[in-house]
Formats: structure tokens, sequence, C-alpha cells
């Protein structure tokens, strides 16, 4: 994470893992209330987001709110500057957000999640992981917090019980 970083509602990444690496920080929200918000836009709506203007995008379990997620994708990749990268995660099993369950719309397998960046971000390089397992899926489901499981429950990978599913998106440079 180096140089214009942006981010959805906050900048609590950017922070804690930028350090004096970005000398940009933006926070993007609908809301325009938002008190962090530098830029107020919606992710799905063609030209919200400035061209070319980000070396990273952080767009951390967001889409699965967005009506169109292939225009939000579409919208954040046009958004980095050559080179950048798109750092991405949904879920791929969740509750429905009790507080947004109206506009809580989507989960993605690490395929439809491939299929979906592939389709939105031409040109990209992708890599996309998957985290998750039978017992990381049972526990999340109930409710239980890392910390009562132990470190080779959590490290253990799944194909069958992926919880969580990323992508790192590079523009051509």
């Amino acid at each position: 994470m180096r140089g214009a970083v942006a981010e959805i509602k906050d900048s609590k990444y950017t922070v804690a893992f930028g350090g004096d690496k970005v000398h940009e920080r933006h926070v993007i929200d609908l809301d325009a209330a938002n008190p962090a918000a530098t830029l107020v836009a919606d992710l799905a709506q063609a030209g919200a987001l400035p061209p070319q203007s980000f070396d990273c995008f952080i767009l951390v379990q967001t889409i699965q709110y967005v009506a169109d997620p292939a225009a939000a994708l579409a919208n954040a990749f046009r958004s980095l500057r050559p080179g950048g990268s798109l750092l991405l995660t949904v879920p791929s099993l969740a509750r429905i957000d009790p507080d947004l369950g109206g506009d809580d719309l989507w989960r993605f397998t690490p395929a439809g999640l491939s299929r979906l960046v592939a389709s939105s971000c031409p040109g990209a390089q992708v890599d996309v992981s998957a985290y998750g397992n039978l017992v990381t899926a049972v526990a999340f489901l109930e409710g239980l917090a890392a910390e009562e499981l132990t470190t080779d429950e959590l490290d253990h990978r799944d194909s069958s019980f992926v919880v969580l599913s990323c992508a790192r998106v590079v523009a051509p440079s």
C-alpha cells in the first residue's frame, strides 16, 4: 500500500498498513453525512470515481451491498493508476446483515469472484484466494471469536467451505 489510497467508509486499513508510504488518503462513501468522506460517490454509477487517481483501492466487504457489483468493480478498476492495486474481499458465507437486510444482496464463491473480476476489469492481473474450512464456517455462523479457535483451525483452507474470498487486482502498467 503506497501513494494515493482510497478506502470505503473510513481509512482504518490505510492507516494500519500504509504508514508513511501513503501520501494521499481518500475515504469514499455514499453517505454525505460521513465526516470522514473525502469523496461522496455511488460506486456503481459510471464516472462517480475519478479516473486513474489511486495507487491502491481498498474495497473490503462492500460489493455485497451494491445492486450492480460488476459496475462497482469496473469503476473502482478505472480509478486505479497504471500498476495500481485493487484489494477486494467479499463474503462467501455470511448471515444476512440485520441492519441492511434489504440491501445485503450477494455472496461470492472464489470462481464467481474470478469471473466477476475478469469481466469487470479487462487486462488486469488477478489473484483470487479463498479462506475458510468447515470449522471456521460453523464457528463464524455460531458467532464464535477467532480467539476461541486454534491457529491450525484458522489457517486450514478447505475449498468446499469458503467463508471469505479475496482478490488482488492489478491494473496494467
